[in-house]
């Protein structure tokens, strides 16, 4: 099976930018975004990347940082996501 990452390649860039340091807000915020409204569209293995990188990214960021809630919401749409679908899977 091929995966259609040619069509999500901004979405890609979105997540991969998680891991620069120091985050920038306009890529986190605008990664919230495309979680939140084209979650069924994304592939198994942007999902899984987002939610481990947002992961990540939460643990580096302070609690008390503006950024951390935003990244909070974005492991907790990606985990919800990829729950669904192992769920509708079997």
């Amino acid at each position: 099976m091929v995966l259609g990452f040619g069509k999500f390649a901004h979405q890609r860039r979105l997540a991969k930018g998680l891991r620069k340091r120091p985050l920038d807000r306009a890529t986190v915020e605008e990664l919230e975004t495309v979680i939140d409204t084209q979650h069924k569209e994304l592939p198994w293995g942007l999902l899984w990347k987002t939610m481990e990188l947002s992961e990540k990214a939460k643990s580096d960021v302070r609690e008390d940082d503006p950024l951390h809630p935003a990244l909070a919401r974005i492991f907790r749409s990606s985990i919800w996501e990829i729950q669904n679908r192992s769920r509708g899977s079997f």
